[in-house]
């Protein structure tokens, strides 16, 4: 079986009449991604092309989760587009719209300076609907971060942004309790603590993914649950006992102990060096920056703040607050999200630099 990556493409694009290879554009766990060209009117896609062969098209769940999607208004869901997907020498192609960088490839260039507010809004009203229209159809995209977040196009649209990558999306009725889904520091206390979650688990990200971009850094960084949990925690305070004593891994984070003023068990957070004996992993703090509320943002430095822009942060940091509600029955959905007036007011086409 092949491996490298021109071992694969060069019999692949070979094979393929229609599309002309412009370049490698990265690649991911599924497979490489290379900007092509269309034969037959020159127009520019991404072909997603799989690593193994011998996948089923049918066996794909991205092919599944794209399918379903076809249904929608690309653009007006925030949503990346799919023209077409077929085999060839035994990989799956997937033919993609062509969008220009990921915000983490974006922010990477810019050494993970904080972007302007006004590109925080056009951001969250995007990718809040493209939450919502994932909502409609009934599914979760379950690893919303900055990696799966593209700019359509720096130079003509720069505040535009879609959703990608549908590898990890699932039907909102086949989500099984205790499946481990998003990327660490997206992740929701739903999914930590190994209860039943909803749509609700991509508002969490998506405020998580928005805070960060916000703060230039990574606001709970992680290499395991424990640490991920341990600063949600210091920012926004202990789950509720009713998650707590549901979640089917609190035991791997908590220890229950009786109180005297209290017949009923409560739980208490295992300190570092407990959680370390007991499973044999090293934590540490990974954090650039310690923020215990997230009103803290306010105090960050910024240049020419006006009275605008003031109310601007303070509207932000209360909508991030109800997205980052620890119990997701209390979260704030999409549609709540898109009508906060951090977002609602944003005009329909404005163009602003980020």
């Amino acid at each position: 079986m092949m491996s490298t990556p021109e071992g694969i493409l060069k019999p692949v694009l070979a094979a393929m009449k229609s599309y002309s290879m412009l370049g490698f554009m990265g690649q991911g766990s599924f497979g490489y991604v290379v900007k092509c060209k269309k034969v037959e009117d020159a127009e520019e896609v991404a072909l997603k092309i799989s690593k193994v062969m011998g996948y089923e098209m049918s066996e794909t769940n991205e092919i599944s989760m794209l399918q379903k999607l076809r249904q929608l208004d690309s653009d007006a869901a925030c949503i990346i587009r799919c023209y077409e997907f077929f085999r060839v020498c035994g990989h799956v192609v997937i033919v993609l719209e062509k969008l220009d960088i990921t915000i983490s490839d974006y922010m990477d260039k810019r050494d993970w300076s904080p972007v302007s507010v006004e590109s925080l809004k056009i951001i969250m009203k995007d990718i809040a609907s493209a939450c919502k229209a994932l909502r409609d159809v009934g599914l979760i995209h379950s690893d919303i971060n900055p990696d799966n977040v593209m700019l359509v196009d720096q130079i003509q649209r720069p505040f535009r942004v879609k959703l990608i990558d549908f590898g990890e999306a699932q039907k909102s009725s086949d989500v099984r309790r205790g499946c481990m889904v998003q990327t660490l520091p997206y992740r929701a206390p739903e999914v930590i603590l190994g209860l039943q979650y909803n749509e609700a688990i991509d508002i969490w990200s998506l405020a998580m993914m928005i805070t960060n971009l916000s703060i230039g850094s990574t606001l709970c960084p992680g290499r395991n649950n424990y640490e991920t949990l341990r600063c949600i925690m210091e920012l926004l305070g202990k789950p509720p006992k009713k998650m707590l004593d549901d979640g089917i891994y609190t035991m791997y984070f908590f220890s229950r102990c009786p109180k005297p003023s209290d017949p009923k068990n409560t739980w208490t957070f295992k300190c570092p060096h407990k959680y370390e004996k007991q499973l044999g992993i090293k934590t540490q703090d990974r954090r650039r920056r310690f923020f215990s509320s997230l009103d803290e943002i306010k105090q960050l430095p910024m240049h020419n703040v006006t009275k605008q822009l003031s109310a601007d942060i303070s509207a932000c940091i209360e909508l991030l607050k109800k997205m980052l509600h620890l119990d997701p029955k209390e979260r704030i959905n999409a549609d709540e999200v898109l009508l906060h007036p951090f977002v609602s007011d944003l005009p329909q086409d404005d163009h602003v630099d980020i």
